[in-house]
Formats: C-alpha cells, sequence, structure tokens
C-alpha cells in the first residue's frame, strides 16, 4: 500500500510537472520535489513488492535488478537530454509523464502476473 501511494504522488508530480512547470521558476521546484520526492523511495520498495506478491528473490535476481537500475540511471538522463535538445525543454515534463506511465504498467504487470502465479498454486 506504501507503493501505491509513491506511485499516486508521483502522478500529481507528473501532472504538476505538465501544468505548472512554465509559469515560474518557483513552482517549476515545486512541481519537481514533488515528483522526485515520490520517486525517492519507488527504488527500495521494488523488491519488497515483488517479494510480497510472491514471488523467490534471489541472489541472481536481485543482481540483474541492480544491474538494469544502472542501466536505466545512465540512459534515462541523456534521453530526456536529446529530447530536449532535439524538441525543446518541453519534453521534459512529458519524459516524465511517459517514465512514470512506465512505472505505473511495470506495477500492474506485476499485480496481474502474481494474480495468475497464485492462481496456479
Amino acid at each position: 500500500t506504501h507503493l501505491k501511494a509513491q506511485l499516486v504522488q508521483t502522478v500529481v508530480g507528473v501532472a504538476l510537472c505538465l501544468t505548472i512547470l512554465d509559469n515560474s521558476y518557483s513552482s517549476a521546484c515545486v512541481a519537481s520535489a514533488v515528483y522526485s520526492f515520490a520517486l525517492s523511495s519507488i527504488f527500495p520498495l521494488a523488491l519488497t513488492v515483488v517479494q510480497d506478491y510472491g514471488f523467490e528473490t534471489d541472489a541472481s535476481a536481485t543482481a540483474s535488478f541492480i544491474f538494469a537500475s544502472c542501466v536505466g540511471d545512465a540512459f534515462m538522463p541523456v534521453v530526456v537530454g536529446l529530447l530536449m535538445e532535439g524538441i525543446s525543454p518541453v519534453a521534459l515534463p512529458w519524459a516524465m509523464a511517459f517514465f512514470a506511465t512506465m512505472l505505473i504498467m511495470c506495477y500492474v504487470a506485476i499485480a496481474i502476473r502474481s494474480g495468475h502465479y497464485h492462481s496456479k498454486q
């Protein structure tokens, strides 16, 4: 349930970024702070959510998760920078919205998969 609250806060942060980001510098700071605060605990919660839904995690799964997160941490700033350079700075909130949507889709996929996993047992 804590992750659901974080996902809702992420959506609120994206909505703030899409609506008030260009109003002023201070509103942009508030919007990005809400979004960043929401994402700050998503990473540590990810493995616990997988375990809460009944999936086994071992050293290999944890190492794969850490490797994928490192690749994502290196890849996302490059993509966002290219979008901002190629399109305009307006691409930043839309990239944030895209990544938040992907995050929510991953959560839903895990929840659906766990339902199928538990129904087979």
